[in-house]
């Protein structure tokens, strides 16, 4: 390590000291450069400025200007149009005289008007007459403040008397675009320009967006006994940078070009040329102790980390040796035992979560409510006193469907379509016994989604819930609908009633039952379903519950489609 201090110091102090004289030269090229062209433009605007000062002060002696702002009300309307177009025309001259000028307008308080360089129109906002006349003699330039413009304007007369108004007011509105245009034009590639008034009201940034700038024009203004041009180095933030800067009395204004000292000291061509040969040398020494590392730390740790990888994505059959009896040996050792216990335990939950699913729904399948039952024999005992032959065959046939459904075990998992058959032949049931207290709205399955394989018993059970606490307590005007979309890589299927008896804790209360809960808590009903869709489909599947727009309750049934999987041609007894 000495020896190499003792090789590289020296070569450093060589390329430090040809740095600094190569920095000296650089700063003084850049800042004569800069200077130069912050001179010329700074000459280039002010006659810019001279001659729109000159064109404005011409107005005054306008024939056409000083008829309309005097005499108008003894012209006619031929004679008032014909000076309104010939001031119009002489506008259009002064705007098309200067890149800098966006809108020229005199507003003529005698017509109650303004007239463009292209156009006539209402009379000027009084805040932006008042201001103007108050700036004119005062200022070059000024900033409108409520419309973000800077603006160079002309009353008449000039000064004004005591207690008099003036007879027209022209208005320069000046193009900060253009100004920023010419601005960007005079930067470098690695500094910003800006231009700022002496008294702070105004300024025109290249990049409004820099905050360097910002602080650079804070900085101009703190110190304005500083010579009308030259070049200081102020410090923004952590980064020193270097401002140049050409003051304008005609304009009463600053522009200054201001980049960080790092772009004026670092790019030199001889420090380089030091600094690669010191960079080859400190390569080849890093490469030997980098291979040392990589081959002893490095490469053991990126075994480690891809199969701890691999383990993640659910490969428990791997196995990582190690050559050497080290602390590595020590640790592939342990991992390998690792991911044998792992996939023993894994196994081991897996077919404990099969057993607890089948063994929920065949509770779910036993679980026939004995009220369901008198109730469907009694409605059948009453269609036969009365003779309704045709709703008895109908009831016996939804019936018999109902209970091969419920009856049929042999398989855990049925088609969608098949799932939602049966939960439609439910309902029907119900209909009987509800016919004149609610209505029944069943929407119809799509076809891309029929044949996808579910878990059993999963719509009934919410339409059960539904009949039972939403709509049971209603005399009249009850309203079930059932509804199916496709959202995304899923379906859902969506349960809602128009019940009143749901209170808000009632809805907290559900949906903290279908939060996460302890494996021995009772699981029938929502939170049954709620469990098999999540073993079968993971977090994505399962049920959610909100308030439906009707007023009752909400259950929207997710089911994650993975298409060209999960689907099944038959079911058991069908």
């Amino acid at each position: 390590m000495i020896t190499l201090l003792l090789v590289c110091i020296p070569l450093y102090l060589v390329s430090l000291f040809m740095n600094q004289a190569s920095s000296r030269t650089v700063e003084k090229d850049i800042s004569e450069s800069t200077q130069s062209h912050l001179q010329f433009y700074v000459n280039s605007l002010e006659a810019e400025m001279n001659h729109l000062s000159k064109m404005k002060k011409d107005f005054l002696l306008d024939d056409d200007v000083q008829n309309l702002s005097t005499i108008a009300p003894a012209m006619n309307d031929y004679e008032i149009a014909k000076s309104i177009l010939r001031v119009e025309n002489r506008l259009t001259v002064l705007k098309e005289s200067s890149v800098y000028v966006r809108e020229a307008k005199i507003y003529i308080p005698l017509l109650n008007h303004t007239i463009y360089s292209s156009s006539y129109e209402a009379a000027m906002n009084e805040q932006e007459f008042r201001f103007i006349s108050d700036h004119a003699d005062k200022l070059p330039v000024f900033y409108f403040k409520p419309d973000d413009r800077l603006l160079m304007s002309q009353i008449y007369p000039d000064p004004l008397s005591e207690g008099r108004s003036p007879t027209f007011a022209l208005e320069i509105d000046l193009s900060i675009g253009k100004i920023r245009d010419i601005l960007s034009q005079i930067s470098s590639d690695k500094g910003e320009v800006l231009l700022v008034s002496n008294d702070g009201e105004w300024s025109v940034y290249e990049n409004p967006t820099d905050p360097a700038a910002k602080m650079v024009s804070s900085d101009l203004l703190r110190n304005k006994e500083i010579a009308a041009s030259g070049e200081r180095l102020v410090k923004i933030g952590n980064l020193p940078y270097f401002v140049f800067y050409q003051s304008s009395s005609v304009l009463n204004a600053t522009i200054a070009c201001y980049l960080p000292e790092q772009e004026i000291m670092g790019p030199l061509h001889t420090y380089r040329l030091w600094f690669w040969a010191l960079s080859i040398l400190s390569i080849f020494i890093i490469l030997l102790s980098s291979y040392w590392t990589y081959s002893v730390i490095h490469r053991p740790l990126v075994q480690m980390v891809q199969a701890f990888r691999r383990v993640q994505k659910g490969d428990l059959a791997i196995s990582i040796e190690h050559r050497w009896e080290d602390e590595f040996g020590y640790l592939y050792a342990q991992f390998n035992k690792m991911a044998d216990r792992l996939s023993t335990l894994i196994q081991e939950v897996y077919e404990q979560k099969i057993r607890n699913q089948r063994a929920e729904l065949k509770q779910l399948q036993a679980q026939i409510n004995p009220h369901f039952l008198y109730n469907s024999f009694f409605i059948l005992y009453r269609m036969a006193r009365v003779q309704d032959h045709d709703n008895i065959a109908r009831m016996t046939r939804h019936l018999s469907e109902y209970f091969q459904f419920v009856a049929r075990s042999a398989a855990d998992e049925v088609p969608l379509e098949r799932e939602v058959s049966h939960a439609r032949a439910y309902a029907e049931i119900q209909s009987f016994r509800f016919r004149t207290q609610l209505s029944i709205e069943f929407g119809e399955l799509p076809e891309s989604c029929r044949s996808v394989a579910v878990p059993r018993l999963i719509l009934q059970p919410v339409l059960e819930n539904a009949f039972q606490y939403g709509l049971e307590q209603r005399e009249k005007d009850g309203l079930l609908r059932v509804a199916f979309r496709e959202e995304g890589d899923g379906t859902v299927l969506t349960v809602e009633d128009n019940g009143e008896m749901l209170t808000e804790a009632d809805l907290t209360g559900l949906q903290a039952l279908l939060q996460p809960q302890t494996s021995d808590l009772e699981t029938t009903g929502l939170l049954n379903v709620h469990r098999r869709l999540q073993m079968k489909f993971g977090d994505q599947g399962g049920l959610s519950l909100s308030r439906s727009e009707l007023g009752g309750l909400r259950v929207d049934i997710h089911i994650p489609i993975a298409r060209g999987e999960g689907h099944v041609s038959d079911f058991a007894g069908r």
